[in-house]
Formats: C-alpha cells, sequence, structure tokens
C-alpha cells in the first residue's frame, strides 16, 4: 500500500471533490460504482450523526434518576482511544480528499467528546499513571522518526505520511476492546448501555466499506471492518449472550440479533460481488475525436 495510490483503477481528477474521478477511461459500471460508494459515505454521516443520541439519553435517563453508578460500565477508555482515532483519521482523508469521510471524523469527535463528558463528570476520574505506558510510546516512536528524517533517510518520509491512518486504525481497534471486556465481565451492566448506539455504529461502518474496498485504501477498509465487526456486532453478540438476573430474558432477543447478523452478511456479500464486478469490467473505448 503506498501513500499516494489512493486510486488504482480509475483516472484521478485533480481538482475533484470527495475524490471524483474522471470517467472517460471507466467503464459504465465502474462510473456506477464510483458514484455509489461515495453517496453512501455521505449517507453514513446521518448515524454517525446521531450515533451517540440513545446512549446519551440514557446516560441522562439514569443521572436524572439518582443512578449515576450506572455510568460506570461505559467504558471511557474506548471512547477517548475513538476520539484520538477519529482526529487522527481526519487528516488521513484530508490528504486523500474524501470530504465526506473527513466530516464523518469530525462528527466523531464531536460524538464521543459529549459521551466522554457525561461519564468522566459523574464518574470518578481514572488516574493518570494508566496513561504513562501509551505516552512513553508516543514519545519513543516521534524521537525514532525525528533522528531518521533528520538524518537524511528520505524511505521513512512515505512510513511517516501513513503514521496518521494506521495510529487511527491502531487506536480504533482497541477502542471497542474495554467495553467487550466490560460487557462480558459483568453482564449484569448491560442495563446501562444502548442497543441503538451500537446499531448505529455498525451501519455508519457498513455504508463505508464499500468505498474503503473501491479506493483500496487498506488503513480505511481495517478500521471500518474492524468497526463494523467488534464494535457494532461484537458488542451487540454480547448484549445477546447476556441474561438480566431479574427477568432471565437476554438484552437482545435471538430473532433481532438473527436479523441483524443476515443482513449484515448478506450486505457484505453484496459488496464484495459488486466491487469485483467494477474493478473487473473493461474500460469504455474512447470516443472519437
Amino acid at each position: 500500500f503506498s501513500p499516494h495510490s489512493r486510486l488504482t483503477t480509475f483516472n484521478v481528477s485533480a481538482h475533484g471533490s470527495n475524490g471524483s474521478r474522471g470517467q472517460d477511461l471507466c467503464s459504465p459500471e465502474q462510473a456506477q460504482w464510483e458514484s455509489v460508494t461515495s453517496k453512501l459515505v455521505g449517507l453514513a454521516s446521518v448515524p454517525f450523526s446521531i450515533l451517540v443520541l440513545p446512549q446519551v439519553i440514557t446516560n441522562y435517563a439514569n443521572i436524572a434518576s439518582g443512578n449515576a453508578a450506572a455510568l460506570s460500565v461505559i467504558s471511557w477508555q474506548g471512547y477517548a482511544s475513538a476520539l484520538m482515532g477519529n482526529t487522527l483519521m481526519c487528516s488521513h482523508f484530508a490528504h486523500r480528499a474524501e470530504r465526506s469521510a473527513v466530516n464523518v471524523q469530525l462528527i466523531g469527535i464531536a460524538s464521543n467528546l459529549l459521551v466522554l463528558s457525561q461519564v468522566l463528570y459523574n464518574t470518578m476520574f481514572p488516574a493518570i499513571p494508566s496513561i504513562l505506558p501509551g505516552l512513553a510510546a508516543l514519545t519513543l516512536l516521534t524521537a525514532y522518526f525525528g533522528v531518521k528524517l533528520k538524518a537524511g533517510d528520505t524511505r521513512q518520509y512515505g512510513l511517516v505520511e501513513q503514521l496518521p491512518g494506521w495510529a487511527s486504525t491502531f487506536l480504533f481497534t482497541l477502542a471497542p476492546l474495554p467495553q467487550l471486556v466490560q460487557n462480558l465481565l459483568n453482564p449484569q451492566g448491560l442495563e446501562g448501555l444502548s442497543v441503538g448506539t451500537m446499531l448505529l455504529a455498525l451501519t455508519g461502518n457498513a455504508l463505508m466499506v464499500p468505498r474503503a474496498l473501491l479506493t483500496k485504501d487498506l488503513v480505511w477498509l481495517a478500521g471500518t471492518t474492524w468497526s463494523l465487526s467488534v464494535a457494532g456486532w461484537g458488542q451487540l453478540l454480547s448484549m445477546f449472550l447476556a441474561k438480566s438476573q431479574e427477568t432471565g430474558a437476554r438484552y437482545l432477543n435471538p430473532p433481532a440479533f438473527a436479523a441483524i447478523t443476515v443482513v449484515m452478511l448478506a450486505y457484505l456479500a453484496f459488496v464484495l460481488r459488486q466491487n469485483a464486478r467494477a474493478q473487473h469490467s473493461e474500460p469504455a473505448s474512447p470516443s472519437p475525436s
């Protein structure tokens, strides 16, 4: 993966917005899939815009009823990691002129800040030493590349250019894990989580997968598929597996979980098929001058 090879199938328009491409050498299938994926990324801003609202409303209800302790089930580490990931990913997408994707990341920054402010204000802020290992690793990494670049090792520039994207992917990889572990270890705390937020996370990331495939952006593809499968479906799986001690009912009933799983798999199969058709279709013949 080269940081400059955002598009390898299409003729790139030099000043296009949203990664627009010149379509004179595209097949009809390529041009149509290009248009569809661009619109899907724009559409992804809708679920991401309201992503945290179900969780924020649930938090507010718990706080208003004097049950602020219910917020302790929410992993602040996950939201903080996602916040940093959104910030870095803005740089990655801005470099690739994916404006709709940049907007999605900006929405993510605002959303994560909103939930973090609720959780940290109403629960005990974690000890500072817990973030020291990460800060130490970041310092060492910065020093390493600083020395390399100062020594004139130009091979490092390409890697440095990719760092925001890969760093954000790493953070997005970590983001859902604390919450998932919390769900499995303390299933009774799932009453404080919102199924709606998880469904919106699954939907938003699913809408971005086609564009990531089309542009052959490994950073984007890795982040969206991981978030789709773990932050979305994985969290729903934990709610399906757990049962309430009071009622004995699952936090997510089997028919709903089965329907979500089937729709997700069918959608991904459709996306893979359409992308393969577009990538292997013959370019249109040049128009006679």
